[in-house]
């Protein structure tokens, strides 16, 4: 069986892993003024867009989801004619159109797939399966990371479902947002309800940092702290426990919506890094994808842990 591991492109993850040939990404639009892009993949072309400050409300910044018609084409083209099954891993349901998609065409293509298949001399059927992570950039990541590892040692559809579907519940995607007033706007136009502007605009004057968690299709705001850095601080802190206390999967998924220079040199995350390594823990870090990042504003840092223990206390 050769498969295939389908993401959207919130999902947040290094180089090294994206550009491994069973990877296959569609990818978001960003719409930033009267410009329309495809979410980059490279994490040099992510930080250009940082750079050229593009991530930016004033600009009327957005994503676009790929449409139907749009996710058919790239499985046709891109999967069909390369792999036997695939394995398509999208971002949250909520205010994403992306699983959804996915679900709709999960009927057609194996049938069309049948035609393109036989021209080229594959004799195996082709399989989909489409599953709704409930989370989306660090924490989406990491759900990718663990189906990969599960795929590889040679599990069938139906054991890889049952497993990963387990895993995505024990699975904590937090992210820090910088910039309130961004967020706050980004909220509104997705319909969803927040802090008055006001209060927006007094937290960013004043750096009050919001920390969320979006787990199983449920954004919760977890604290408000003062200070970008004391927000880093207590989120590594409590990695690092969970670190020395256990994790269902060794490792931790790491992004930020801009240069990763501001992170590597943050007396914090060296911390992290050391306990990592003392634990045998994977570490990874890469530039938040845009898609994600349009909704929490540039600066924004998010982790993604799969801890033993699922108590959330920050103590």
């Amino acid at each position: 069986m050769k498969y295939a591991l389908v993401i959207d492109s919130t999902a947040a993850l290094p180089d090294s892993f994206l550009k491994r040939e069973h990877v296959k990404i569609a990818k978001v639009n960003i719409r930033s003024g009267d410009a329309l892009f495809p979410d980059p993949v490279e994490q040099s072309k992510r930080l250009k867009v940082y750079e050229d400050d593009l991530i930016n409300v004033k600009h009327g910044i957005g994503s676009v989801a790929p449409t139907d018609d749009e996710i058919f084409e790239f499985m046709m083209t891109e999967v069909v004619p390369n792999f036997d099954v695939a394995i398509c891993q999208c971002v949250t349901n909520v205010g994403s159109t992306i699983y959804g998609s996915f679900v709709n065409v999960s009927n057609t293509i194996p049938k069309r797939a049948r035609e393109v298949r036989d021209k080229i001399g594959m004799d195996a059927p082709f399989r989909m399966v489409a599953n709704n992570t409930g989370t989306l950039s660090a924490g989406q990541g990491l759900i990718a990371i663990y189906a990969d590892i599960v795929l590889s040692k040679g599990m069938n559809l139906a054991e890889y479902t049952d497993q990963v579907e387990k895993f995505k519940r024990v699975v904590n995607g937090f992210t820090i947002v910088k910039n309130t007033i961004h967020a706050r706007q980004r909220a509104i136009e997705r319909g969803i309800e927040t802090v008055s502007f006001a209060t927006a605009l007094i937290g960013n004057t004043i750096g009050m940092t919001p920390m969320t968690l979006y787990k199983n299709e449920v954004n919760e705001n977890l604290s408000v702290e003062r200070g970008f850095k004391t927000a880093i601080t207590k989120l590594i802190n409590y990695a690092i426990k969970h670190i020395e206390k256990g994790l269902y999967l060794r490792a931790v998924n790491v992004c930020y919506a801009g240069d990763l220079d501001d992170i590597r040199s943050n007396h914090d995350y060296l911390r992290l890094e050391r306990v990592a390594k003392e634990n045998k823990v994977l570490l990874l870090l890469s530039i938040m994808p845009l898609s994600a990042a349009v909704n929490y504003g540039p600066g924004a840092f998010s982790l993604g842990i799969a801890p033993k223990d699922q108590k959330l206390s920050f103590e």
